[in-house]
This record gives C-alpha cells, structure tokens and sequence, in this order.
C-alpha cells in the first residue's frame, strides 16, 4: 500500500472540518476508525468517536445551528508508512443546540491532534483525537429557542 503523504493528512484534515461545516452526519463519521477514541474540548474524559459524532449531530447537524471553522497551519509527523500525526491550531465557532436551547460558541485558541491510519480499504481514518482549548470556551445562551 502507498506510504501516507503530509499533503495527503493536510487534505483528510480539511476533509473532516468541511464535513461538520456542511453537517453532513455520514462524511463526518466516516472520517473515524470503527474503534477510533476521541477527547473533546468540551468533554471532561475521552470516549468512542460514534458516541461524539452522535452528540455533535444533535447539537450541530439541525437547522438551527451554524458551525464554522478557521485552521491555522497544519503540521504533520509521520510515525510509519501508514500513520500520521496532525497537529494544528483552530479557531471554531458558531451555534449549537442543546436542549432546544441555542447556544453561541467561539473558541478562539482550540488546539487539535489526529492520528490518521490508512485501513484495509486505503482510506485514512482517525484513531485517536485530542481536541482542546487554550482559554475556556463557555457557550452563551441566546434569548432565543431552537
């Protein structure tokens, strides 16, 4: 199988923020490993990425919400011919709904780091996913229902 290229992990990272962008709930997905593990920014502890991918559909892939996201440059460590590691800077904001209850988020300074893997089909997947903030991120309740 092809060695994974820098470029290549550049262009699955771009892949994964235009599918929460678009909320498309199936590209999102698709972008983790069956057993992929996650920490989020939000979440005190990790957990299965089909657990996250399923709250983030809930809060940002309905109608009322409006997730956007800047990348800083993207850095990419190769740890073998089918692994690599992306590290990188983001800023993401927007709307989210939790509870019926809009929410604005804007975290500034998120820091990000996926490990991609190329499967058995030659797709690269994420494994493993950091995400975190430098500052506290609070989401502010709008005065306005979903």
């Amino acid at each position: 199988m092809e060695t994974i290229s820098p470029e290549q992990v550049r262009a699955e990272v771009q892949k994964y923020w235009n599918a929460f962008s678009s909320k498309s709930k199936e590209k999102f997905a698709g972008m983790f490993e069956p057993g992929a593990i996650v920490f989020v920014a939000d979440t005190r502890r990790n957990e299965p990425a089909r657990l996250m991918v399923e709250r983030r559909a809930r809060e940002y892939f309905v109608p009322q919400a409006s997730p956007k996201t800047e990348l800083r440059e993207i850095e990419v460590q190769m740890a073998g011919p089918e692994v690599a590691i992306a590290t990188y800077g983001y800023r993401f904001y927007g709307t989210r709904v939790i509870n019926g209850v809009l929410y604005d988020v804007d975290m500034s300074f998120g820091r990000a780091t996926q490990i991609f893997h190329r499967d058995e089909t030659g797709q690269l997947r994420i494994v493993h996913e950091h995400l975190s903030s430098a500052t506290a991120a609070l989401p502010r309740k709008r005065d306005e229902t979903a």
